[in-house]
């Protein structure tokens, strides 16, 4: 085999990795959303069944026992993203939780890396996240060939 011939074979110089990690860039900000979302539940359900004021249930809410080794990131950005400034006037209280979600799911893969834990992909949360939205697209894929 000709070397122009091994190197036409190879489909396209690596696109195909290119998508891949497009679509992890898409799924972990995917499971952002989602953790920012939990977060925000517990907050106003805190508030709705307890009776707490926006501040007091977001700082109830900063707790990450669930994160192990990291829960000390966990819990510095959400005291500098959620809870300093729910003081101030005309903050969403979302927005914060997604930016402290997302800094601290940041520091957490770059604290891995320098570590040499396990990646972020190969917990269970994450897997598992991964898992049921994979089974909701698998669903409605198959509801839209029924269609046909």
């Amino acid at each position: 085999m000709s070397e122009r011939r091994r190197r036409r074979g190879k489909g396209g110089g690596g696109k195909g990795r290119r998508t891949g990690k497009g679509f992890m860039d898409a799924a972990l900000d995917a499971y952002v959303r989602h953790l920012a979302l939990e977060k925000w539940r517990e907050v106003l359900d805190r508030q709705e069944a307890l009776g707490e004021s926006l501040p007091e249930a977001a700082q109830a809410s900063g707790h990450f026992a669930g994160c192990g080794p990291y829960q000390d990131i966990w819990e510095r950005w959400w005291r500098d993203e959620v809870v300093a400034v729910q003081e101030t006037p005309d903050t969403s209280l979302f927005g914060c939780i997604e930016a402290a979600v997302q800094g601290a799911l940041k520091e957490e893969i770059g604290t891995r890396k320098e570590r040499g834990d396990a990646p972020l992909e190969d917990g269970l949360a994450y897997k598992m996240f991964i898992d049921r939205a994979m089974g909701r697209l698998f669903a409605e894929e198959a509801g839209s060939l029924e269609e046909l």
